[in-house]
């Protein structure tokens, strides 16, 4: 790495502790030359460095609607720490856009810090959106040893599944702070969204592309698994997207998916049916769900070894019709339906 590019790293990723005048840094060249971290000259850090401005109090309460402040709730007794949120003008947006490199921090992330105020990563909470946002988490030193131990070697996350994490409790602290940090985006960005055209709402909502919200298709023969799987699912209707609010902001999935033997057999085919609807996060699958209502047809019974799942006997003459219905959502939330069937063992 160059001395340019260390001087780069620097101020990305430890600009928190330079702002508060706790690091001084000089990085000098073969020449003899002398280069100074200026996170201050950086503009694509000033949404960052007024966040960290608002968490840290330096500048008292946030002085426009279009800046937050939370400190969160304590868990196990613990202080997590305080997150404040930025919306950005269009133009820094494009901005962004227009200039981002490797060397560029883009907007919509979240800087997530902590003892010894080092930006551990610019965490992506839930993907670009209509709205942009800059934030800066700070944690608290009481649950200081608990992220440290969610670090991979290159401390560049929080893992809630992180092996080094000794207790329950522990995992619990990471995952906590993780989705309290989506709520709050979630919500102030919906804030920040200018009200709509109630005759447009509906048509705008319905004309995204289903195939970026679904990933079964419309028609799905062996389901989830392999081709040669002995089950059918398709679609008899749907999937899709209603507006629930006269603004537009939430929406609803509903759809009927047809169940069936992809080929006759001899004996009727015991299997499991599940559908769960996870947000998604980079196009990937997160741990959050939107909870369904599953309404089965006639002689479809609950399974007694598993949670939301039921048992159907797949015979040669019968087509088995589910019909699903979501909670409402926020409209920018990506999510997936995904049917799930497991023959099971007679």
């Amino acid at each position: 790495m160059t001395p340019d590019g260390i001087v780069r790293a620097i101020e990305t990723w430890w600009w928190p502790w330079l702002e508060d005048w706790k690091l001084d840094v000089v990085v000098v060249d073969a020449s003899g030359r002398e280069l100074l971290p200026a996170p201050v000259e950086r503009p694509d850090l000033a949404p960052y460095r007024r966040c960290w401005a608002l968490v840290t109090n330096r500048d008292g309460r946030p002085d426009t609607e279009r800046e937050h402040v939370t400190k969160f709730n304590k868990l196990q007794g613990k202080r997590l720490g305080k997150l404040a949120l930025v919306a950005l003008a269009a133009d820094d947006a494009e901005n962004d856009e227009k200039s981002e490199n490797s060397t560029t921090v883009s907007v919509d992330r979240v800087a997530l810090v902590r003892f010894p105020k080092m930006v551990v990563p610019y965490f992506d909470p839930d993907g670009r959106a209509d709205v942009s946002l800059a934030r800066a988490f700070r944690a608290d030193d009481d649950i200081d040893d608990v992220l440290r131990l969610s670090e991979p070697p290159e401390h560049d996350e929080w893992e809630a599944t992180n092996r080094r994490l000794p207790t329950d409790g522990d995992k619990d602290v990471v995952r906590t702070v993780l989705q309290r940090i989506k709520d709050n985006v979630r919500k102030f960005r919906r804030e920040m969204r200018p009200p709509r055209d109630p005759e447009l709402v509906v048509v705008d909502v319905l004309s995204t592309t289903l195939a970026d919200w679904f990933s079964a298709g419309r028609q799905s023969k062996g389901g989830t698994g392999p081709e040669s799987s002995p089950v059918s699912i398709r679609y008899e209707q749907g999937p899709s997207l209603a507006a629930v609010d006269v603004r537009g902001e939430r929406v609803r999935l509903e759809a009927w998916i047809a169940v069936a033997l992809a080929e006759k057999r001899a004996t009727a085919l015991p299997v499991r049916v599940a559908f769960t609807c996870p947000l998604l996060e980079e196009e990937q699958a997160s741990e959050d769900e939107v909870a369904l209502e599953v309404t089965p047809p006639e002689g479809v019974r609950p399974d007694p070894n598993e949670e939301n799942a039921l048992v159907v006997e797949l015979g040669n003459h019968g087509t088995w019709r589910f019909h699903i219905r979501s909670d409402p959502y926020e409209r920018d939330w990506s999510v997936r339906l995904e049917p799930k069937v497991e023959v099971l063992t007679p």
